[in-house]
């Protein structure tokens, strides 16, 4: 897998845990957008994988899911 590849690859399953987490929830996108401090169409954009996380977002996002960073990373090994 080229680094392409393995950043789309990362990008899309970061963006279906999140999305997946979210909806457990039972969270709107709007209120998770709100959260993070970004807008709503960069936030659908990250459940998409089209938007990389920073390391503020995964800890933005732990707040809010009340996870580990670890839980949000799953299958990325």
């Amino acid at each position: 897998m080229n680094n392409r590849q393995l950043k789309k690859f990362i990008d899309r399953t970061l963006g279906k845990n999140i999305k997946n987490f979210r909806l457990e929830r039972g969270f709107s996108q709007e209120y998770v957008a709100k959260k993070m401090e970004i807008s709503l169409k960069k936030y659908k954009k990250l459940e998409k994988g089209y938007f990389s996380l920073t390391v503020l977002h995964l800890f933005y996002l732990r707040e809010i899911f009340n996870i580990p960073v670890y839980i949000i990373c799953e299958g990325l090994d």
